[in-house]
């Protein structure tokens, strides 16, 4: 059984992120392309580039865990999943909270993970 699981996981991850990118990609950004700036067009693709690597961080700490105790393998999933199941409040609702969270000095050194995370609470 645990020899079928891990390629059926790998599947089944695969046709998940085809049609995340897919969807992600049916609706044309161009018009929002060519209203912005250059320097917003900077700020949005380092935003961009940032929540990739983020993503991309948190898939091999998956995968390492899952090399490891492949028995809970879709229980990890189902926990990472868990977490981008979010409700984000408005985005000027959001950016304020984040101006808020970087305002206290004992947040100026963090990243904009856990200050995403303490702005959607």
């Amino acid at each position: 059984m645990n020899n079928l699981l891990k390629p059926l996981l790998l599947i089944v991850l695969m046709f998940d992120i085809a049609a995340s990118m897919a969807s992600a990609q049916a609706e044309s950004f161009a018009p929002t392309w060519k209203l912005m700036s250059q320097s917003e067009k900077r700020s949005f693709v380092s935003g961009f580039v940032q929540g990739w690597r983020y993503s991309s961080e948190i898939n091999e700490l998956m995968l390492q865990f899952v090399k490891k105790h492949p028995d809970k393998a879709v229980d990890s999933i189902e926990d990472v999943a868990r977490l981008y199941r979010v409700k984000f409040p408005e985005l000027d609702t959001l950016i304020g909270r984040l101006d808020e969270f970087y305002a206290n000095p004992d947040n100026s050194n963090s990243g904009i993970s856990k200050a995403i995370s303490a702005a959607i609470r």
